[in-house]
């Protein structure tokens, strides 16, 4: 209902975003880099991105896999550099 519903979507993709915030926030080590390097928030941007599209996959499926095992496929694809 939520991915199909323009206005809850909008707001559920606008919490995600300040839950991704809240992660870049928490991983940023100021001891190692300045903040304005993109890695972390591009890193957390992946994961978020992942969880979005294994709920897509996972709600478009009628094989009834679980939902976890839609996240690791997702993620599996992400290799950082």
């Amino acid at each position: 209902m939520v991915f199909e519903t323009p206005e809850l979507l909008a707001v559920y993709l606008h919490k995600l975003h300040g839950i991704q915030d809240a992660v870049v926030g928490t991983l940023l080590d100021p001891a190692e880099a300045p903040p304005t390097l993109p890695t972390t928030r591009a890193l957390a941007a992946a994961a978020f991105g992942c969880l979005v599209a294994a709920q897509h996959a996972w709600l478009a499926s009628a094989t009834g896999g679980s939902l976890a095992s839609y996240i690791d496929r997702a993620m599996a694809t992400i290799t950082p550099a």
